[in-house]
């Protein structure tokens, strides 16, 4: 839960906390580098992803 409070209030993920998260809908990724994107940037294809989980871990 620590993991998408820190995402949902847009702060740094907590430190040596790994997370599991499952998205029960696919969705859709305007970048693979900006997580808070609302559209596409130019010249980038619009990513489509279905049902997944996802562990995440801290950055190193």
């Amino acid at each position: 839960m620590d993991w998408a409070k820190a995402w949902i209030e847009k702060k740094e993920p907590p430190r040596n906390k790994v997370g599991f998260l499952y998205m029960p809908a696919s969705g859709t990724d305007a970048s693979n580098t900006n997580p808070y994107a609302q559209m596409p940037e130019a010249d980038t294809n619009w990513v489509e992803t279905g049902p997944h989980v996802m562990v995440v871990g801290p950055r190193e």
